[in-house]
């Protein structure tokens, strides 16, 4: 078999196979690629985790990218991205297609109630272990600690600037002018475009993986009318729940609640695509660009960034569904259910951790959940 072919092999087994996204993934590739093959040394192997990580898009499609770009080239490159993104495209579109049908059944409806609450709970534990770390590495990259440090905080405004003029939802105008017009087959087209065009800039603008991603890709789903917030949550946790990169498993899902396989199709087209034309442009220059601090300063800007929105993606989430929390003149209605769920799973967290060294597993903590709301909104 061409080494082609065994990427292709080897990265359709770790997709089909990892759960938790791309960080999650990251063990495994080590697993194969540096133990078990030998294709690549520990050194390259975290040269390729930099990468992955301090880039735009999927952690685990940067890492396919890359991986299968030094090992055999563009083909090889093509080979590992396709591989990696397969298994969690067919699965999560085979869901979408009785999902409403699932949720009406009460006991699915209720375990779900408990999964929102473990699904903030995970954006927010991710985003609080991101901060930690931020705080245990301050942003001193290349050479002169002070003078990155300045640059990464101009940097980090402006890319808050770069991220609204780009932002989806700021472009809702442009999208209603789209839309207009008549005939079934025009708004298909146009809602494939506008799939298309929303997923490319969310992959071409977000880092830290499928966690960076998510509060983008909430405010364009919720600016959109494509789902609610209650519809949104229950989906995370079912791709929290599947195999593959998170961030693959969102726009599958979403690209067929609007337009079926086609629109799967062109969602994950857009959002893999930045990050796949970015690694390959990359990739052959990593040591060159890193010697230059204004490339360190910009990556160190970026990750308060990313930090940030994620610790603000859960807080939001959690407002609105631990705290009943929708407009100032509402106010408050804590859902205590929703709450007591929350509590319970972290102290569990905190017991686990304790007792092992390690963060317990995703799906353990969501399929409790499960069991949990199916329990709690039963009485």
């Amino acid at each position: 078999m061409s080494k082609t072919g065994e990427l292709f092999g080897t990265f359709f087994k770790i997709g089909a196979f990892s759960f938790g996204g791309g960080y999650a993934m990251v063990a495994l590739l080590e697993h194969e690629f540096v133990e078990e093959k030998r294709w690549l040394t520990r050194e390259e192997f975290l040269d390729m985790v930099a990468i992955a990580e301090s880039t735009p898009g999927p952690v685990a499609v940067n890492s396919a990218t890359y991986i299968g770009y030094k090992l055999a080239g563009v083909a090889g490159a093509a080979a590992s991205t396709l591989a990696v993104c397969l298994p969690s495209f067919a699965v999560i579109y085979l869901i979408s297609l009785f999902f409403d049908r699932f949720l009406q059944l009460t006991v699915v409806a209720n375990a779900f109630k408990g999964i929102q609450a473990c699904v903030i709970y995970l954006i927010l534990s991710a985003g609080v272990k991101m901060l930690k770390n931020l705080a245990a590495h301050p942003l001193q990259h290349g050479s002169g600690g002070g003078g990155v440090g300045g640059h990464g905080g101009l940097l980090c405004a402006g890319g808050k600037i770069f991220l609204h003029l780009l932002h989806p939802v700021l472009r809702r105008s442009w999208g209603a002018g789209l839309r207009s017009g008549s005939g079934e087959e025009r708004r298909h087209k146009m809602i494939l475009l506008q799939l298309f065009w929303n997923f490319l800039v969310i992959g071409a603008v977000s880092f830290g993986g499928g966690y960076g991603m998510i509060s983008l890709v909430r405010e364009t789903v919720l600016g959109h009318g494509w789902l609610t917030e209650s519809e949104f949550l229950s989906f995370i946790a079912v791709s929290e729940s599947t195999p593959g990169p998170l961030a693959v498993n969102m726009a599958t899902f979403i690209g067929a609640s609007q337009a079926g396989l086609a629109g799967s199709f062109v969602a994950t087209v857009g959002v893999v695509l930045p990050s796949f034309v970015i690694i390959l442009l990359i990739a052959a220059a990593l040591h060159s660009l890193m010697k230059y601090a204004g490339i360190n300063a910009f990556l160190a800007g970026v990750r308060p960034c990313v930090v940030a929105m994620i610790l603000a993606t859960a807080c939001t989430m959690g407002l609105s569904t631990l705290g009943g929390f929708t407009t100032l003149v509402g106010g408050f209605a804590p859902d205590m259910r929703a709450l007591a769920v929350f509590a319970l799973l972290g102290i569990l967290h905190f017991a686990y951790k304790k007792k092992t060294q390690k963060a317990p597993s995703p799906i353990g903590m969501i399929l409790l959940s499960a069991v949990l709301g199916a329990v709690l909104w039963s009485i």
